[in-house]
């Protein structure tokens, strides 16, 4: 993760002239994202995913954690790791502002 101000630019643009996908929020869904992004990035193209934690629960095992079977920790996917494995970016952070035209994110 980086500083917020060098967030605006990397949502902003590349100057290598990649593709930049954001995705906002991590949920079971983006984890697929990010599953299939390791699996086959998309060339030229850079991943990153804003979310407002820096882990999320797996609310599969919630079950499992209220019955006592699991520890609560044990349900916590880190996503910096889950990023950093999928070779995307993870900025912690909410998006305060959407320039359509502009195409850019301010946080």
């Amino acid at each position: 993760m980086t500083e917020q101000s060098s967030h605006r630019k990397a949502i902003r643009s590349d100057d290598r002239g990649k593709t930049t996908l954001v995705l906002l929020g991590i949920g079971h869904a983006h984890l697929h994202v990010l599953r299939e992004w390791r699996r086959r990035p998309l060339p030229n193209a850079r991943l990153i995913c804003l979310n407002n934690f820096g882990d999320s629960a797996y609310s599969g095992m919630l079950p499992g954690v209220l019955a006592g079977m699991y520890e609560p920790r044990q349900m916590k996917i880190d996503l910096a790791s889950a990023c950093r494995v999928a070779g995307a970016e993870l900025i912690v952070g909410q998006v305060a502002a959407v320039d359509l035209p502009r195409r850019t994110l301010q946080l």
